[in-house]
């Protein structure tokens, strides 16, 4: 490891050779052999992921709040898992893009980890309103590792139901919140899938008479939304984003027509928007 990695501000020459022999860092057990060979493979100094990954870490040391050493630690501890690196990398890519593509109109303050409990990543004000964010990040990479792709549910909704779930538990009622899941494109999450995890899964239901008659078909959903009237209200909106490879990003929200405090579809503009669950505000987004 003669040449300056990427990654130089999180993982020293030592790490690396660990790493590029299968060895976690913090331990003695096995690294994950994606995570192994992203970061030591021949072209690392080259790599679009881990030059963008190393501008997204540089971005969030510009910010008082940020705490660079507990970040470095989480990535050096994360090595040993696929999702366990792919959290941290995901919550600097949210901040980062969220404060480029909004060109930098929100104040954004990473929220200081505690001790008893987890916390949100950050809270973002823009004048009066404040809101805060969670991250989740499904575990897969942008890339295959050594010609690898990794397999993947057909539907994305019951990872994302998953996260309401934990994500509800770190939200403050007080304030607007919003869940950005990071989507890695293997394969895409399509704006059904958010629907369905919030609101239920659709269906086509055939009425029938006493008779037995069939009636006029029509699309329901199912019970398994986590969003309601009553349920899970502190989500004010949810998030896929997803890295293109280049300076700009792909995503969109869809906001919660049930949350307590709506978030003002104002904050979040020009990213494309499911604001009442009919209509796209701003550029449309693929189903």
């Amino acid at each position: 490891m003669d040449r300056e990695h990427p990654l130089s501000d999180i993982f020293s020459v030592a790490d690396l050779e660990r790493l590029a022999q299968g060895t976690c860092l913090t331990s003695n057990g096995r690294a994950d052999r994606h995570v192994a060979w992203r970061l030591t493979a021949s072209g690392y100094e080259s790599d679009p992921w881990l030059l963008a990954l190393r501008e997204w870490f540089r971005q969030a040391a510009s910010h008082d709040s940020f705490d660079e050493e507990h970040y470095r630690q989480r990535f050096r501890s994360g090595v040993g898992s696929l999702k366990a690196f792919c959290q941290p990398a995901g919550e600097l890519m949210v901040a980062y893009f969220l404060e480029k593509q909004l060109e930098r109109r929100l104040t954004l303050a990473y929220i200081a980890v505690a001790a008893s409990r987890r916390t949100p990543e950050f809270e973002v004000t823009d004048g009066l309103i404040s809101m805060i964010v969670e991250v989740k990040t499904i575990g897969d990479y942008p890339w295959g590792a050594g010609g690898d792709f990794l397999g993947a549910a057909p539907s994305r909704a019951p990872s994302i139901r998953d996260d309401i779930r934990h994500a509800v538990r770190q939200m403050d009622k007080a304030k607007c919140n919003l869940l950005v899941v990071v989507d890695q494109g293997q394969p895409p999450i399509w704006a059904d899938y958010v629907v369905d995890a919030m609101h239920g899964t659709e269906y086509l239901s055939i009425p029938y008479d006493a008779s037995g008659t069939p009636g006029q078909p029509h699309f329901r959903r199912d019970r398994n939304g986590k969003l309601g009237p009553k349920s899970n209200t502190r989500v004010g909106a949810i998030g896929i984003l997803t890295w293109n490879g280049n300076e700009k990003s792909r995503g969109y929200f869809v906001h919660n027509i049930h949350a307590a405090k709506p978030i003002p579809p104002t904050l979040l503009d020009p990213w494309p928007q499911l604001v009442d669950g009919r209509e796209w505000r701003n550029a449309p987004c693929l189903q």
